[in-house]
């Protein structure tokens, strides 16, 4: 009787030991699993990113949700990484260690996608800016040489002297340069 009931305990051991590994092959299968997804959704998020035509804001939200998601992969594979029971005391070190070491790689690569966004966002907003600066200079270019026009017209005409005609072509350049200036500063 004792050596059956050392078999049936060495049984019972074996099958303890049988469903742990099962449990942990089922464990690691849900994971690769639930990963892939995510990882789709990941390359679905740098799409967004990656493509100027979408609107600064979509792409700054699908950085930071592909951020989210690549933490949320690595916080699970650190949780199922150090769930194993036979791991040694130096292992757990180095897991965390590791997990410690991939958050803030995240978090750095994140930030310097983030700055290049930003970037790209200024120097487009940079581009509107000049591209109407230009258009209201041009219009103060055009509308100083009507002026100038009209001003040699009424001299040629003889409805103005040459005295009144420096002294109104100087003040209608003056005002065109104020105006220029203005537009410069705003």
């Amino acid at each position: 009787t004792a050596a059956l009931t050392q078999a049936r305990r060495e049984s019972n051991k074996a099958i303890e030991d049988l469903n742990r590994s099962y449990a942990e092959r089922e464990r690691k299968a849900r994971f690769d699993i639930i990963k892939t997804e995510i990882e789709d959704q990941i390359k679905a998020d740098d799409l967004i990113v990656q493509n100027e035509k979408n609107g600064f804001d979509k792409r700054l939200d699908a950085l930071y949700d592909a951020l989210q998601k690549r933490r949320a992969i690595l916080v699970a594979q650190h949780d199922l990484d150090i769930q194993n029971d036979t791991l040694t005391a130096d292992e757990r070190i180095a897991i965390e260690k590791k997990y410690i070491s991939d958050i803030n790689g995240l978090t750095v690569e994140y930030g310097l996608q983030q700055q290049q966004l930003y970037q790209q966002n200024q120097e487009k907003v940079n581009e509107i800016i000049e591209k109407g600066q230009q258009a209201r200079q041009n219009k103060i270019a055009g509308d100083s040489a009507i002026a100038t026009t009209e001003l040699i017209k009424s001299l040629i005409g003889g409805q103005t002297s040459l005295e009144d005609f420096n002294r109104q072509r100087e003040k209608s350049e003056r005002d065109a340069r104020i105006q220029s200036l203005k537009e410069e500063v705003n």
